[in-house]
Formats: structure tokens, sequence, C-alpha cells
């Protein structure tokens, strides 16, 4: 309690007296989206990923972004804490366990800065990383602060108090643009106005064993449309009220173990055909005459929550390393009953992740889609 205490009070004498927003570019680089944040002082830059499927920040530390595992082609700026007058060791460990392998280390607490604001935030300095691939020097979690290693709270729990709403809203921007500058990450408010058309879809985020851990929620249904001797023929398959959790450090659509004939028939695709016959998808097939639409949230609900892609949307260049063949617009999930919507869906729409209140005791979390104006897509 005395070390939150006290980075409340540091806080405040550092730039979070008056409420804020930080408006992120997003660098893309390789297939990654990352944004920038000054550390330290003197200050130096580290490119974060930012990961709504995990919660502590961490960074490499100075002897990991020499000897760790590194083929993305961009060197890193490790973080030692020697070089900051502002840093100080918490005596405590943080490790994260993700799909490709363990990040691990020491517990720092050092200042950040993004523009006019800065703040003491707690992170890993990782002396162990798996992310060989990662052309950058570490995450940035968006997750929920229930999931923390280390006590090393999330920088957006840091930040809320001060910020003028308890959110956070996301548009991608193009891919080629590799300097950043198109596409925004957007601490503390929404601006749906500028990027969106018509309402946005809303979501909401379900507690597991009663507290909020990851963006998750239920998905009832998916239902494909296509144009048949030109008639629209829906097909819905039923996904049974599974979890799904939406993850900007993913890259794919994972849908339900066992459901994938039924989705794959629903867009006129034979999901067999592609997985046991080698048989390619061709790209030009890829169009907006077919769509599938996933219905979120209370299946119960007088309006259940819908999210529309359209053909084109899914289309992704590159399977069996031919640009004439797309791939398969779904993975399959390892389990039944999950699904993970990673970035090949979310790039697609301007999102807005709103915790609903400022104390966590109070969170009515929503995660919100929509429509891209037709200057943004």
């Amino acid at each position: 309690m005395a070390f939150r205490n006290f980075l409340l009070a540091t806080s405040l004498a550092s730039g979070l007296s008056s409420a804020a927003v930080l408006d992120l570019p997003i660098v893309h680089r390789n297939s990654y989206d990352l944004v920038e944040f000054d550390v330290g002082t003197p200050s130096t830059k580290y490119h974060l990923l930012f990961d709504t499927g995990s919660a502590t920040s961490w960074i490499v530390d100075q002897n990991c972004a020499k000897e760790c595992t590194n083929f993305s082609g961009y060197e890193r700026a490790g973080y030692n804490t020697d070089n900051s007058t502002t840093g100080k060791m918490t005596g405590r460990w943080g490790e994260i366990e993700y799909f490709g392998g363990t990040t691990a280390g020491l517990i720092y607490n050092d200042v950040f800065k993004s523009g006019k604001v800065s703040w003491n935030q707690s992170f890993i300095a990782a002396s162990q990383a798996s992310w060989g691939n990662l052309p950058g020097e570490g995450f940035f979690g968006l997750a929920f602060n229930s999931i923390t290693v280390g006590a090393a709270d999330t920088i957006m729990y840091t930040l809320t108090p001060k910020l003028d709403a308890p959110k956070f809203s996301l548009y991608y921007g193009p891919q080629s643009d590799r300097a950043g500058g198109k596409g925004r990450l957007t601490l503390g408010a929404s601006k749906a106005s500028t990027y969106t058309d018509g309402k946005l879809t809303k979501i909401p985020i379900v507690p597991t064993d009663g507290k909020y851990d990851v963006w998750a929620s239920v998905i009832n249904s998916a239902t494909g449309s296509q144009t048949i001797n030109g008639k629209k023929v829906k097909k819905t398959t039923n996904l049974n009220a599974g979890r799904v959790v939406f993850d900007t450090g993913a890259g794919r659509i994972a849908l339900p173990k066992g459901q994938m004939e039924a989705i794959y028939e629903s867009i006129g695709m034979n999901w067999t055909a592609i997985m046991e016959d080698g048989y390619r998808p061709l790209c030009s097939d890829f169009n907006s005459t077919w769509s599938v639409s996933f219905s979120f949230g209370d299946a119960n609900a007088r309006n259940p929550a819908v999210v529309t892609m359209t053909g084109d949307q899914l289309a992704k260049p590159g399977f069996a390393m031919e640009e004439k063949y797309c791939w398969p617009p779904f993975d399959e999930s390892d389990t039944e009953g999950f699904a993970l919507i990673g970035k090949d869906m979310l790039k697609h729409f301007y999102t807005v992740w709103d915790f609903g209140a400022k104390e966590e005791a109070k969170y009515k979390p929503t995660l919100s889609f929509g429509t891209l104006k037709k200057g943004f897509k």
C-alpha cells in the first residue's frame, strides 16, 4: 500500500495533475504494430508492442538487448537503471508465459513520458525474452490489472485516475505507413467521430471467476452469407456461447474446434479440401459478394452485438508462398468452445476498449467496433 501511495504522489508531481489524453502514433515494422515511450532520465526511446492479451509491460534489459535471440532485423535499446537517475529497483521478480516461451526479469520503476505527460511506472526489465521476431524492445500490456506479475501495475491502471476517460481506442492505420503517423492508439478518449460512420457496436466484456483478466466475451454464432444464382443465402453456425478473447497481440482469427466445416461451408469454401487435399483459395474469390457475421454477448439479448466482415476484408495474400493465393480466413482453435480474435479482424475497424469506470471495483468494461470512414479504410 505504501508503494502505491508513493506512486500516486509522484504521479501528481510529474505532470498528471490534470486530465490527459495520450495520442500514440503507431509504427509498423514487419508484421508488428508498436508505439513509442520515452523512459528514464535522461530518456531513452523504446518501441513496445501493444498487447490486450497481457498486463505487465516489459522492456529488454541491456544484456538481453545484446544476447537474447533477435532475428527481427532491428537493433534493440536495452534498459539499464545505472543510466537513469530516476530508475529504482523494487527487489521483485516478474515472469510472463507466452505461447512461444517465457519472458522474465527484475521489476523496476522509472519515469515514462509521452508528449508532455510523464509518470512513474513499474515494468519488467527482461533478462530473458522469447520474442526473437519482435522488432522492438518489449510489450505494452493492455489487459486488466488482476493478471499483473510482480505487483507491476499496468500502464493504463497507473494512468487512468488522471486520464479524461477510463478507456483506450485504436485505429491501426495502413500497414504501408511504416514510419508511423496515421495509425493511433489513444489513451484516455475515443475519437470515433473522426474515424467511424454510424453507431458503434458495443460488446460486453465478461469476467473470469469474478475478475476481469483479458478482454473476453461470449461468442454465440457465425453466420455466413454468399450470393448463389443472384440470391443471398445465409447459414448460421451455433457456437454455443463459447468464450472469445480479443487480442491485439494475436494475428489471426481462430474459431472453436469442431465448427470449421460448417463455418467454411457457409461462405462457400471447403475446410477439408484446404487442410487435407491441398486446395489453395484464390485471392480473386475474396470479394464483397460474401461475408461472415459474428454474434457476441448475451444470446438472449433483444439486440445482440453483431460484427460483420466481408470477403475482401478477409483477403490475406501469400498463402503457399504465392501472392495469387490467400490465406484461409479462419484457423481452428485448439479448444472446443474457444475463439480468438486478432489483428486480422481488429485492423478493419475502429475499436474502443472501455473499462466503464475509473475505480477497479466499479468496472463495467465493453469493447466497441466502429465501421471506418472511407478515407481511413
